[in-house]
């Protein structure tokens, strides 16, 4: 009986998990149309912002993809040493910025899927071009609030040194 009782939660959480996802469209670095499947939840809300607002190229994409990602007073903290970068505004033109200064056909990849505990969620990713080593690496850390991400943090990864 447990044993069957289990098996139908898992069917009934499945089920519930798959009715909530939603497909997103998205131009990747090199002009190609991307689909991926997104929960509506705000489980995947900084994978989203990591694989589709800071991935893609277009300035007004990204913008439409912010409102339904970021509180509008959204704060970035980039660096523990410089001030939270506030709002769709100054963070988009931040991603052009440094989009400019990155190589070619640069994305994010995750390095694992995004952990949520409570109202803060954390991911590790990669960054860089398809098929290179890593340029970065690092995690974000993001606090959401009424189903958006109300402030995010950025933490990358210590080079390692070679001997």
């Amino acid at each position: 009986m447990k044993a069957t009782l289990l098996v139908v939660i898992i069917l009934v959480n499945s089920a519930y998990m798959y009715a909530q996802t939603e497909t997103k469209r998205f131009i990747t670095n090199n002009n190609k149309l991307k689909s991926v499947k997104f929960m509506t939840t705000t489980a995947q809300l900084l994978e989203h912002s990591v694989l589709v607002i800071w991935s893609d190229p277009n300035a007004d994409r990204r913008l439409e993809e912010m409102k339904k990602t970021y509180a509008p007073d959204v704060h970035f903290y980039e660096f523990n040493t410089e001030e939270a970068i506030i709002g769709y505004r100054a963070i988009n033109e931040l991603i052009s910025k440094l989009q400019k200064e990155w190589p070619p056909e640069t994305r994010f990849e995750l390095n694992k899927p995004s952990q949520v505990n409570h109202q803060v969620q954390i991911v590790s990713w990669n960054m860089g071009p398809h098929g290179m080593p890593p340029i970065a690496t690092g995690v974000d850390v993001a606090v959401i609030e009424n189903d958006l991400i109300k402030s995010f943090y950025l933490f990358f990864d210590t080079p390692e040194k070679s001997n």
